[in-house]
């Protein structure tokens, strides 16, 4: 064990036949694996990071317990915490219609950080309504993360916390699906697409 190891064998060599300590010669690089492939990839590894900016997609539907509520609210909350100071956070609540009710804030500051995690806490309050429009969610997210909030240089992210599949949309746009003969679903599929089709990732969590 390194703990036993004479303390003056401090000698490093490039070819290995020194006798130096290993804790001061480790070396580490952490980065972003956008692909997840476990190599760099030229990602990074500067320690910078890649920013980002996240909407949480929160379900206020009628079919949401209060357990389920609080699930999701742990859920964002956590997901909060995981981010980095350099990144941005809002988020939208959805039922019947969807409202930004937080919207992007720069997470450098334990204020912003604690007016978030408010806004998921009380997720609702502004009354979208009993069903599910997870079309309706998608569009009024895609709109924030296209505002003057949002960054060009950052990674934008949605994450859709929800129990369950559509059941309201605010309209069919084009029928590209044919195998898909729920208007409310189609709607879903098709907003998600065009989200997806403009650079964004969507994450959906199912409660």
């Amino acid at each position: 064990p390194e703990a036993d190891d004479d303390p003056d064998n401090d000698t490093a060599t490039d070819d290995g036949s020194g006798d130096g300590e290993l804790l001061d010669e480790v070396q580490t690089a952490w980065w972003y694996d956008n692909n997840c492939n476990n190599l760099t990839d030229g990602e990074g590894g500067s320690g910078t990071g890649e920013d980002a900016d996240v909407a949480l997609v929160l379900d206020d539907s009628g079919s949401i317990s209060s357990s389920e509520r609080q699930d999701i609210i742990d859920a964002a909350k956590t997901f909060v915490d995981e981010l980095a100071s350099n990144d941005q956070a809002a988020t939208v609540a959805f039922g019947s219609t969807a409202a930004v009710e937080k919207e992007l804030t720069k997470l450098d500051n334990s204020s912003d950080v604690s007016d978030v995690k408010s806004s998921i806490d009380n997720y609702g309050t502004s009354g979208v309504g009993n069903s599910t429009n997870i079309d309706g969610a998608l569009e009024a997210v895609n709109g924030e993360l296209e505002s003057t909030r949002a960054r060009t240089s950052a990674t934008p992210v949605i994450v859709v916390l929800s129990d369950g599949a559509p059941t309201a949309n605010n309209g069919i746009e084009a029928s590209d699906n044919p195998d898909i003969s729920d208007d409310d679903d189609e709607a879903a599929v098709e907003e998600a697409d065009k989200v997806k089709s403009s650079g964004k990732r969507i994450i959906s969590l199912g409660f």
